[in-house]
């Protein structure tokens, strides 16, 4: 069964193949594409996930060797960045690279259905009779269609898998070719989009675009902002609020819901970052048309439930704020011969909370929102009064406490901060629902809660215990729920590996 299902994808490649001959044909008629020598066609397969100094290095290396390069990027959706994000950063790193084509990828080249391991990375039985065919329908198909005789790779140091498709790629196709480069280093170590991914995970924005080219930044930092909302997201137990183990004092939306809402924003977080990747404040009418997009396809997945309107509005501008400090750090660092993007300083975090009220002063005050009704009788600061300050309570006092609770080890460092919020902010979503008063109760409940946390048996029991009660009083503490999200996706500033 599985062999006849390879032989039908056999054919369909052959479908394919034929379609790439046609667009190499007509590059080869292209005359911007085409150099006066005659060196021979080359191919880069990569997964890029994401784009790296390292797959740069490896492009210019190779487009001086041949005529044309083709870049075929893995076309499977089970990497941390979408096949989409992936094409788009491949395609924006190489573009000022004259010879070098990214092409479409395919079902036949590193897939599911050709390689399945590889995505699990780890080695097995099957390994090998994986890579072999994956490598004979390239020579057979792919290689042909293409016009190319040469296939660049660069050296695996670490990962066994990638290391042994690389030996099977010098014996399947033959020394003559294959060209393996050496990978990049940097600080003695190969760049590599593990690496990345790792600074990633752990929140360290600097350490992780050291890795990459300048047109892979936006997506990191659009990717960041969506972890941060699902980090606030995930926290379980917390009072009132959505979580993995209920929905706390909503009964409109779940933790399916919130988690599609999540997914639906992520795009517009990377527009929005590469919006703010300038040296220069960007349009603030191009920032709200994103930002009326982005909340269009929010209640479009949500059916009409608003799960993120307040969290899309602040790491919105956040996003759009830390590319523009992201990218004049980059313009400094290249200017001074250095790549140190490790010195964060106060200086520099008051330019970013300085960015992010620049933005915030150009909008009007809103109305008929859930905070603008909440203050209408009460002297109140909402989401867009804190933004216009530039999140200095955010800044000052928030973000050092949840950086010390991770310093700390802290297993609750999420919903210790999250009180530690619920002490400060005037939260206008428990005003909406409920009064002024139980805001007032909550802020104290929150500090008793936090005060008393080091000598609690059960913390966890006693968060379940605030939860129960918050949800029979149908309070909801959203507006802190956004903030802990900024304050999670803000901290990549200056935490470090």
């Amino acid at each position: 069964k599985y062999s006849e299902e390879l032989r039908v994808k056999s054919e369909e490649l052959g479908v394919k193949s034929e379609e790439l001959r046609v667009k190499s044909e007509e590059l080869k008629n292209d005359e911007s594409v085409v150099s006066n020598t005659r060196k021979p066609i080359g191919v880069i397969v990569m997964n890029a996930n994401p784009f790296t100094l390292g797959h740069r290095f490896l492009v210019e290396q190779s487009s001086e060797l041949v005529e044309r390069l083709y870049v075929v990027v893995v076309r499977e959706d089970c990497s941390m960045f979408s096949y989409n994000e992936r094409k788009a950063m491949v395609s924006q790193g190489v573009r000022d690279i004259g010879n070098v084509v990214v092409v479409d990828g395919s079902d036949y080249a590193v897939s599911a259905a050709t390689f399945p391991t590889y995505f699990l990375k780890q080695l097995s039985d099957a390994t090998d009779t994986q890579i072999i065919l994956d490598l004979d329908l390239f020579r057979r198909r792919i290689a042909p269609a293409l016009g190319a005789t040469i296939r660049f790779f660069g050296s695996e140091p670490t990962d066994p898998l990638t290391r042994r498709y690389n030996e099977l790629m010098h014996q399947q196709l033959g020394e003559e070719h294959v060209h393996e480069i050496q990978r990049k280093q940097q600080e003695g170590s190969a760049i590599s989009a593990s690496r990345v991914r790792k600074a990633m995970m752990e929140g360290c924005l600097w350490d992780a675009i050291q890795l990459v080219p300048p047109t892979t930044i936006p997506y990191i930092i659009g990717h960041l902002a969506s972890m941060a909302l699902q980090a606030e997201l995930d926290t379980t137990p917390k009072p009132g609020l959505v979580d993995r183990n209920d929905n706390g004092a909503h009964c409109d939306m779940d933790h399916a819901l919130m988690q599609r809402s999540i997914q639906a924003l992520h795009h517009y977080f990377v527009r929005l970052a590469q919006l703010g990747f300038t040296d220069k404040q960007p349009c603030h009418d191009e920032i709200v048309n994103i930002g009326i997009e982005a909340e269009r396809e929010m209640f479009k997945v949500t059916g009409g439930v608003n799960t993120h309107k307040g969290a899309l509005f602040s790491i919105g501008l956040a996003a759009v704020a830390l590319a523009g400090e992201a990218f004049c750090r980059i313009t400094q660092a290249e200017g001074c011969g250095t790549m140190a993007y490790n010195d964060v300083n106060s200086k520099q975090i008051q330019s970013l909370s300085n960015s992010i009220a620049s933005l915030a002063r150009l909008f009007p005050d809103t109305n008929g929102t859930h905070g603008s009704k909440a203050k209408a009788n009460n002297i109140l600061k909402g989401a867009l009064d804190n933004a216009r300050e530039g999140y200095t309570q955010l800044f000052k006092a928030w973000l050092p406490f949840y950086i010390d609770r991770i310093a700390e080890g802290d297993n609750y460092a999420l919903q210790k901060t999250l009180l530690r919020i619920m002490c400060d902010l005037d939260d206008t979503n428990i005003v909406y629902r409920t009064s002024i008063e139980t805001m007032q109760e909550v802020k104290t409940e929150a500090k008793q809660m936090l005060d008393t946390s080091r000598n609690i048996v059960n913390f966890e029991a006693a968060l379940q215990a605030m939860n129960t009660d918050y949800i029979h009083r149908n309070i909801s503490p959203g507006g802190s729920a956004d903030m802990l999200s900024l304050v999670v996706f803000l901290s990549c500033v200056v935490r470090k590996q």
